[in-house]
C-alpha cells in the first residue's frame, strides 16, 4: 500500500516537473531563437552593405580612368584635329599605371584621321586596335603592350554599344557585360568599360576604355576568413541576376534562378533587377540548405552599371548555439528528475 502511494506519489511529482520543465525549455528556446535570428538579420545586412563599399569602389575606378581619358584625349584632339599617336599611348598607359585596380586599358580608333605621328606601326586592317596591361597593379611600372591582330569591334561588344549610344545621342561612359577575355596573356574573367571619342567634325571616331578583371574581387569576396558561420556564401551577380563571383566555379555566368530552381529565388530576382535591397529568412541555397539570405543592391558612377550583392547563412549554423543550450538543458533535467525520483521514492 505504502509503495504504490510513494511510486504515484513519486510519478505525479515527476510529471509536474517534467511538464514544467517542457513549458521551460519551450519558452526559453523561443526566446533565444528569435533573439539569434534578429541578430543573424543585422550581422548579415550589414556584412552585405559593408561589401558593397569595396566592390562599387574597385569598379567605380576604371568608370574615373575612362572619363578622365577620354576627356584629355578628346580635348587634344579638339584643339589640334588630331592627337599624336605616342601622346595618346602615353595618355593611356599612365592612367592605366595610376589604378589600384585595374589591369587593362585598350584603344579602338577606326577613325585614323584623327592619329597623327607615325601610326602605321600600330595599325591592323585600317584601325588601330592595342590593349596594354598592367602587370603589378598599385605600383609604378609593368605596362606590357598587346596588339590586336583581330578587328576589336568584333571581339569586344562594348565598342559597338557605345557606338550604338553615340547613335542615340548618348556620349557617356559605357559598362559591358562580365565575359571571358584573351588579349594574348591568357583567359580571364572581368568587364570592359569604354567613352567614344570624336574627329572635330564631331564624327565617331573610335573608343578609349579599360577592362576590369575580376579574380581579385574574387578572391576578396570568397575569403574564408569573413564567414560568420559554417556555410556561409557571398555572391556577386549583375542586374539580370547573372553570377559573377561564385564559390562554385561552375555557376559564374549563370543566372541565379537556372543555377538554382528553388521558388525562394524569385524575391532574390526580382529584388536583384529592380536594384533595391531585401532580407528574407526562408531562402533555400543550390543546395538545399535553409538560410538567411541579404541582398545589397548599388551602382557605379551616374548609373553606369547596377551590380548586388548576395549573402546567404544556414540557419542551422546560425541556431547551433540554441541547440547546444537545449542539450544541456534536457541534460540537467534528466540528472535533476533522478535525483529527484530517488529523494522522494
Amino acid at each position: 500500500m505504502l509503495k504504490s502511494i510513494g511510486t504515484k506519489l513519486t510519478l505525479s511529482v515527476i510529471g509536474s516537473v517534467m511538464v514544467s520543465l517542457v513549458f521551460m525549455i519551450a519558452i526559453i528556446s523561443y526566446e533565444v531563437s528569435r533573439n539569434m535570428e534578429k541578430e543573424a538579420e543585422i550581422a548579415l545586412k550589414m556584412a552585405s552593405k559593408r561589401y558593397v563599399n569595396y566592390m562599387q569602389s574597385t569598379l567605380d575606378e576604371p568608370f574615373l580612368l575612362s572619363k578622365a581619358l577620354g576627356t584629355s584625349v578628346q580635348q587634344v584632339i579638339n584643339d589640334n584635329g588630331s592627337i599624336d599617336i605616342n601622346v595618346l599611348e602615353n595618355f593611356t598607359k599612365k592612367a592605366l599605371d595610376s589604378s589600384i585596380y585595374t589591369t587593362y586599358a585598350f584603344l579602338y580608333i577606326k577613325d585614323l584621321s584623327v592619329l597623327s605621328g607615325n601610326k602605321d606601326k600600330d595599325t591592323q586592317n585600317g584601325n588601330l586596335s592595342i590593349v596594354y596591361n598592367d602587370s603589378t597593379p598599385g605600383i609604378d611600372g609593368g605596362i606590357k603592350t598587346f596588339i590586336q591582330n583581330k578587328n576589336m569591334h568584333n571581339s569586344m561588344p562594348v565598342i559597338s554599344k557605345i557606338e550604338n549610344n553615340v547613335h542615340n545621342g548618348e556620349q557617356k561612359v559605357t559598362f559591358g557585360s562580365v565575359k571571358r577575355f584573351d588579349y594574348g596573356n591568357g583567359e580571364f574573367l572581368g568587364i570592359n568599360l569604354g567613352i567614344p571619342i570624336f574627329n572635330q567634325k564631331g564624327d565617331f571616331a573610335g573608343v578609349v576604355g579599360f577592362t576590369l578583371e575580376l579574380s581579385q574581387m574574387s578572391k576578396t569576396l570568397l575569403d574564408p576568413s569573413l564567414n560568420f558561420h559554417e556555410g556561409d556564401l557571398r555572391l556577386l551577380l549583375t542586374d539580370d541576376g547573372t553570377f559573377v563571383i561564385h564559390e562554385n566555379p561552375k555557376a559564374v555566368l549563370q543566372k541565379i534562378n537556372e543555377y538554382n530552381n528553388s521558388p525562394s529565388v524569385a524575391p532574390i530576382l526580382s529584388a536583384i533587377k529592380e536594384h533595391r535591397d531585401i532580407l528574407i529568412n526562408n531562402f533555400y541555397t543550390a543546395t538545399g540548405l535553409t538560410s538567411y539570405a541579404s541582398v545589397s543592391s548599388f551602382s557605379t558612377l551616374e548609373d553606369s552599371s547596377h551590380w548586388s550583392i548576395l549573402v546567404t547563412t544556414p540557419k542551422n549554423s546560425v541556431l547551433e548555439p540554441l541547440y547546444h543550450l537545449q542539450l544541456i538543458i534536457v541534460a540537467v533535467v534528466v540528472i535533476f528528475l533522478i535525483i529527484i525520483s530517488a529523494i522522494v521514492y
